[in-house]
């Protein structure tokens, strides 16, 4: 999986709640165009979360609606979520996901093989997940400063994956629509929107978009991936050790990488 360097984290305190579309090109790919295609690692069977019907409209792009798909269909079971992470609290290992909202490579990871992880190491007990905002542009921090306003209100990883599925169906546009895509999916209306759907309090979470304590959370994760100098999205850490390109591709590597962990 080619990655590009990420840029540094930004006037944060500057950062108005609006999505400066022009900015939102796939660095995360190691490109410069304004969106990715999807890799065959997204939809392929040994990655594959298997099909199911997406609550969301058709794309139009048979890739990109497996991908919603899928993330449509992870579990999220409550009883294991505290906050960012997800998993029993006495799980031996920690992964630790660095992501950003808008990488195609993140979409894909969690189509892919999140559910999986979840099912095999999560519930089990062997593993738990912890999300870490990874922001690699400055017109990322409305999307999470949004998501860490939605965590405030125990909401978080239903938020996260909303952000997900409406990256999969803005960059299923054609290119001429993509820039207007994103400033939809991912202004403020459109995150207000979210929260909504989700029966967030829509008080608390407005207020939230304009306080300091959310740019605090995320500023705190930027401090641990200049720390770990991280390249790029998706980062993994496990049990603090960075897997660099050696972070599995499938749920098998994972397993594997687990139970190596433990031993």
């Amino acid at each position: 999986m080619s990655r590009r360097r990420r840029r540094g984290a930004g006037p944060w305190l500057a950062l108005a709640l609006c999505v400066c579309a022009g900015l939102l090109f796939a660095a995360c790919g190691g490109n410069n165009s304004a969106k990715s295609t999807p890799t065959s690692a997204a939809t392929s069977p040994e990655g594959s979360a298997g099909p199911a019907p997406t609550k969301f409209a058709s794309t139009g792009s048979s890739t990109y609606d497996k991908l919603i798909a899928q993330m449509q269909q992870i579990d999220y079971p409550k009883d294991l979520i505290n906050g960012t992470t997800l998993g029993k609290a006495d799980a031996k290992v920690t992964i630790q996901m660095f992501e950003d909202f808008t990488c195609p490579h993140c979409l894909e990871f969690n189509a892919a093989l999140e559910q999986q992880i979840v099912d095999q190491l999560v519930k089990t007990g062997k593993a738990k997940l912890e999300f870490h905002y990874f922001p690699l542009r400055d017109s990322s921090m409305p999307l999470m400063v949004g998501a860490a306003c939605a965590n405030d209100q125990g909401e978080f990883w239903e938020f996260q994956r909303r952000l997900f599925i409406e990256q999969a169906k803005v960059d299923a546009m054609p290119a001429a629509q993509y820039s207007d895509g994103m400033t939809a999916a991912f202004g403020e209306t459109g995150l207000k929107q979210y929260a909504a759907d989700l029966g967030l309090d829509p008080t608390k979470f407005a207020a939230c978009l304009t306080s300091q304590a959310p740019i605090d959370t995320i500023q705190a994760d930027v401090t641990i991936t200049n720390n770990l100098n991280l390249p790029g999205t998706p980062s993994f850490v496990v049990n603090g050790k960075f897997l660099g390109d050696n972070a599995p591709g499938t749920i098998a590597g994972w397993v594997k990488l687990v139970q190596d962990t433990t031993k």
